[in-house]
């Protein structure tokens, strides 16, 4: 091709380049994700960041080495930091949303820099996506990037062809690279130690779970994630980052599981548990240089893991029994020794440290900063549960039951009853029992006032469904909304100590409150359509 009055040669895709296949494995799950696994990214998004690649590695790879050649490695950057990326707010169906574009084109940007930038023996050091993934979530903070969630959805077919792509691709390209290695000693290192985590009951809080994700859960939750499974075979199996040498490679997977574990073990959120995951990655990978120094010369003798194991030497050269006894007593102490390192660093996401946040105290109008105390929470049962419905979310793995459903409805029904006789009473002391923050602060405004007349309503409703909805933002539980449809009746008093009627009016009603529950019992934090109290302050 000529450009600028010079030519340059084309280099195309070669159909049996690994990295094709990888794109393959990964465009496959987008598609997925846009479909049926209801992924919060857009296609705009996903463009975004591959089209930032590919154009700045097509304009270096001509700049360099005057050849226009198939961004291969680029996309592939590009599409590893799409699929792990989200930004907060995005949700499933905008297709073309551009929120946060300019995080998508960043985060590619640092990415493939660093692949030129940061090299060591002619090879890059770290793994362009991983890398430029882990300095944006530490950059950023959750409130402006988070990566994929552990937990995709619901086990079924969409699950259920996820991971087959998932799986057949990942051993497919482990055997084109020879990576076998690297995938097999990097799940059993990390499966073993995250074992020891998960018994001495880890917990972290999730988008996608209400209430903590601890002890078995924990476990299996993690081991049989997609989102490491797709790390596992898609990520440290980079040819270019990996450590060459069978005994280095396999030293190097093991490596990364466990220093993952260690750095997982005091994280209480899943965000940071999967900047743990990268962050593991990119440790390691910046000690490859060390790491091959201190192994076998790849291809050498001494390299081949028969020999490692004490197999297939002569006998005079095996260990003799008193040596493999003091080779399985050093790695004893050394696992014992991990295993107490992983044990303390996690003492404080153990579950007894995991606890549901309170409500704040109920306070009276004079001084809203002391407290006064409540009776106990009146019984109210003002009307017939109305026909209530329960709606599973695809993206949240607690399902809610029935009978749950209907204790929720319930609790809300008396919640807005036992708020409409504080409202008339003039009872300060009863919203935190029926309310939280931002809902409770509008309450006791409204009782507390000394301005205007009292608006009191009560309700009678005639169905009611019940959903968990994933947080928009942040690393909190689910939020419960409750969705109720019927009649309001709004009745207007005078304010004064014994109120009268002034006149009362009937209107059609519905609208879907986020609760939380506390003490037994769910409590209303405001409304889903009102952004000022659509969500709890405090944590589920």
């Amino acid at each position: 091709m000529r450009l600028g009055g010079r030519e340059y040669p084309l280099v195309g895709p070669d159909i049996r380049d690994p990295r094709l296949h990888v794109a393959l494995v990964v465009v496959s799950l987008q598609v997925l994700g846009q479909t049926v696994l209801h992924f919060d990214i857009s296609i705009a998004q996903i463009l975004i960041g591959v089209v930032t690649c590919a154009l700045m590695e097509f304009g270096i790879t001509a700049w360099r080495h005057q050849v226009i050649a198939w961004p291969s490695s680029a996309l592939l950057t590009g599409n590893g930091v799409a699929f792990v990326l989200r930004v907060p707010g995005t949700q499933h169906g905008d297709w073309w949303s551009v929120r946060g574009g300019w995080i998508f084109a960043a985060v590619g940007v640092v990415s493939l820099l660093s692949k030129y930038l940061i090299r060591v023996g002619g090879r890059p050091l770290f793994n362009p996506s991983n890398f430029g993934l882990l300095l944006g979530f530490l950059v950023l903070g959750s409130r402006r990037a988070d990566p994929l969630d552990f937990w995709w959805v619901r086990p079924g077919v969409a699950l259920t062809l996820a991971l087959t792509v998932i799986v057949v691709g990942g051993l497919f390209l482990a055997w084109r690279v020879s990576m076998f290695g690297v995938v097999a000693s990097f799940w059993l290192a990390y499966a073993a130690a995250l074992s020891v985590l998960a018994a001495r009951g880890h917990c972290i809080t999730a988008r996608w779970h209400v209430g903590p994700v601890c002890d078995q859960y924990f476990w299996t939750v993690l081991v049989t994630s997609p989102e490491v499974l797709v790390f596992m075979f898609f990520m440290i199996t980079d040819p270019k980052t990996v450590p060459r040498g069978r005994k280095a490679r396999i030293a190097y997977g093991a490596a990364i599981g466990l220093v993952f574990v260690m750095l997982a073990a005091p994280q209480r959120t899943e965000f940071a548990t999967k900047v743990a995951l990268l962050g593991s990655l990119a440790l390691v990978c910046a000690a490859r240089p060390l790491l091959e120094r201190l192994s076998p010369i790849p291809g050498s003798d001494t390299d081949r893991l028969a020999i490692w194991f004490g197999f297939d030497r002569p006998a005079s050269r095996s260990p003799s029994r008193r040596r493999r006894v003091q080779r399985v007593a050093t790695a004893v102490v050394i696992a014992t020794a991990y295993s107490a390192i992983v044990v303390g660093a996690g003492a404080s996401a153990r579950t007894s440290n995991v606890t549901s946040a309170s409500g704040l105290a109920p306070t009276g109008c004079t001084n809203r900063g002391a407290a006064s105390v409540a009776p106990a929470r009146p019984t109210v049962r003002a009307q017939p549960l109305p026909a209530v419905r329960v709606t599973n979310a695809i993206n949240v793995a607690t399902s809610i039951s029935t009978q749950s459903a209907k204790k929720i409805v319930r609790d809300v029904i008396d919640d807005l009853a036992i708020g409409a006789d504080a409202i008339e009473h003039h009872r300060p002391e009863l919203a935190g029992d029926v309310a939280r923050s931002p809902w409770r602060d509008s309450l006791i405004s409204t009782i507390c006032a000394t301005a205007g007349p009292l608006i009191v309503s009560t309700y009678h409703f005639d169905n009611a469904t019940v959903t968990a909805t994933k947080r928009a933002t942040g690393q909190r539980s689910p939020e419960i909304d409750v969705t109720l449809q019927g009649e309001r009746r709004e009745t207007t008093l005078t304010r004064s100590a014994h109120p009268r009627q002034m006149f009362a009016h009937t209107t059609p009603f519905r609208n879907t409150f986020v609760v939380s529950q506390r003490g037994g019992y769910w409590l209303i934090c405001g409304y889903r359509a009102d952004p000022r109290t659509a969500s709890c302050v405090t944590a589920t």
